[in-house]
Formats: C-alpha cells, sequence, structure tokens
C-alpha cells in the first residue's frame, strides 16, 4: 500500500505536474506580494495626504489667504454645486459667476498640489458654495486624494485639470460635454471660455493650473464686483 506521502511524491515528480504547481505556486506568491504592495501604497497615501491635509489648513490659517478653499467636510456648506444647477436648470451660467468659481477650484488645487497631492475627483458634486461668504471650495476625500508620483507629476496634475474643464464646460452651457454643441444653442455662449475648456480637457495640458486663473476669461470675469458681492446663498 501505497503511503499518502509517497503518493505526493509521484504526483510532484511528474515533469508537467510540477511545472503546473510551480507556475500556481509563483502566482500566489506573486499575488500576496503585489497586495501587500498595494496595501502599503494605499496606507502610505492615506497618511501621507492626512498630514498634506492638516498641514494645508494650519498655513492658510497663518497666511495672507483669506479663505481655504480646499474642504475635508461639509459642515460649513451651503449646497454643492450639482444641487444649485439641479436647481437652477440646464442653462448656462453667468459668466462671471462661471468664472469665479473655476477660479476658486483652481486655488483648491494649487494648495493641494503645492502640498503634492492630487485629488482625482474634481465635480460639480464636489464643489460646494459656503455659507459665511460667497465662495467655492473643494471637499476633499482621503477615499480618492493620493499623493503624486514624482514621475508623473504633469500627468497627476494634468488629471486635476482635465477634470475641472469639464466643471467649466458644464458651467458654460448647462450640459456635460459631448451632449451638446455650443454652437447649436439660443444662449450666447463664450467662445473664449469654451476655447478654456477644451484645452482643459486635452490630455496633453501642459500648462500649470495658474494659467488658468491669469486666462483672460477667468481674470476679466472675476474683476467684476458682481461675482463676489452679488449674495449667492439666497434661496
Amino acid at each position: 500500500m501505497k503511503r499518502i506521502s509517497d503518493c505526493c511524491v509521484e504526483e510532484v515528480s511528474t515533469p508537467g505536474k510540477q511545472h503546473i504547481l510551480t507556475s500556481v505556486m509563483n502566482k500566489r506568491e506573486s499575488l500576496n506580494e503585489s497586495l501587500i504592495m498595494d496595501h502599503d501604497q494605499a496606507s502610505e497615501d492615506y497618511d501621507f495626504v492626512t498630514n498634506a491635509l492638516s498641514s494645508q489648513k494650519r498655513s492658510s490659517k497663518n497666511s495672507n489667504l483669506s479663505t481655504s478653499y480646499v474642504i475635508t467636510s461639509t459642515q460649513n456648506t451651503e449646497k454643492s454645486l450639482s444641487r444649485y444647477l439641479e436647481e437652477y436648470g440646464n442653462f448656462p451660467l453667468p459668466d462671471w459667476m462661471t468664472a469665479a468659481i473655476i477660479r476658486d477650484i483652481s486655488n483648491a488645487l494649487i494648495q493641494l498640489h503645492s502640498n503634492q497631492v492630487i485629488h482625482r475627483a474634481v465635480s460639480i458634486d464636489k464643489i460646494f458654495l459656503m455659507k459665511n461668504e460667497p465662495s467655492f471650495c473643494l471637499l476633499t476625500s482621503r477615499a480618492h486624494a493620493r499623493k503624486i508620483n514624482s514621475h508623473k507629476l504633469m500627468e497627476s496634475r494634468a488629471e486635476d485639470i482635465s477634470l475641472l474643464g469639464n466643471v467649466l464646460f458644464r458651467c458654460l452651457t448647462g450640459h456635460e460635454f459631448g451632449s451638446i454643441n455650443p454652437l447649436n444653442t439660443p444662449f450666447t455662449i463664450s467662445n473664449e471660455g469654451i476655447i478654456l475648456a477644451q484645452k482643459m480637457m486635452a490630455r496633453k495640458f501642459s500648462e500649470s493650473v495658474q494659467y488658468i486663473i491669469n486666462h483672460p476669461f477667468i481674470a476679466d470675469n472675476t474683476k467684476m464686483p458682481t461675482a463676489r458681492f452679488l449674495n449667492l446663498n439666497s434661496n
């Protein structure tokens, strides 16, 4: 009678089976190593983003900035931009308001990027109108924010800018990008703003976020007093 150990030795000694068993074991070891590395990376990102956001809050309080455009909770917010647009309807926002939104969120991205953090989820759902002042802030969660990979610095920043370009297009036209031709609407839509949105959404966008703030469409429209003194919190 063969012992169980003898049977195992005989099966493993078969060249074909030996190769299969070895391949399976290697794949399992590789998978385990990959899971450990992913867990370590996620943990590192979590710690880095947490510390960066805390540091950013402290530096904003001690700097000349009157407002931190990055928030981590909705405690002092009035409503999200998505809710505002839902109530407003599928109509273009006034240029001054669109420019104010994009300028504020661009400032939020500058604050994040300067702390080596990429947001990765810029959208109308993450942009909030604040209660106490007519400004917009970017809700940032450790669930989606990541530490910027130094080898992919430009690509990481371009990803956030591309998402903000979608927000700009939505504000300019009242519709999502790709669902409408801006030239075939009954509304007067800024061609300068559309060109900026399209440039921002390009994957090879190489400019910094400051380029957006300095762009004539943003800079000229945010010079208007209305852009800061109109009570946006009124229902």
